[in-house]
């Protein structure tokens, strides 16, 4: 009984110090045809994880692009309607000229799709307080129209910002 117990110490010990290129035979060559064959399931298991998450990161990395897009139009909106007041508070002249005022707030929307009605840039509200100083406001309207239609975000945005400012002279 020893002596079996003995040859099968030695056959094991063999295996587990065989050479890397050499070949096994019996048990352990079934172990590794069945390690592989998990190999390949695995492989194919996170192909189809990537099957189905991949559309999904796709939308999202869509939808953050488009809201950074958006932010940028919020920004160019502030700034356009902040150079638009800043132009008609020089003077109470250019506070009457309405089309001074929209060349200044397209001017600042240079890289954004503006047409004749896109910014809207309302007739210019000139106010006065107790103390006799005069105030604009300038106000622009921009609908913001996304590259890609997504199905949880609606096909326009509206970017609105008023600027108030005193008159100089």
């Amino acid at each position: 009984m020893t002596a079996i117990l003995d040859i099968a110490q030695r056959t094991s010990k063999a295996r587990h110090h065989a050479a890397p290129g050499r070949a096994l035979t019996g048990r352990a060559l079934t172990g590794r045809a069945l390690r592989r064959r998990g190999t390949t399931r695995r492989r194919a298991a996170t192909v189809v994880e990537l099957a189905l998450v991949a559309p999904l990161l796709l939308i999202l990395l869509l939808g953050v692009i488009e809201a950074g897009r958006y932010v940028r139009a919020l920004v160019a909106v502030a700034n356009a309607a902040r150079n638009g007041a800043s132009y008609a508070s020089a003077t109470t002249a250019a506070s009457a000229d309405a089309v001074s005022i929209r060349r200044a707030v397209l001017d600042e929307m240079a890289g954004f799709d503006v047409s004749a009605d896109n910014p809207n840039v309302p007739p210019v509200v000139v106010q006065s307080d107790a103390r006799g100083y005069s105030y604009v406001t300038v106000t622009v309207d921009y609908r913001f129209a996304p590259l890609i239609r997504l199905p949880f975000m609606p096909a326009q945005w509206q970017a609105l910002r008023s600027v108030r400012m005193r008159v100089l002279s």
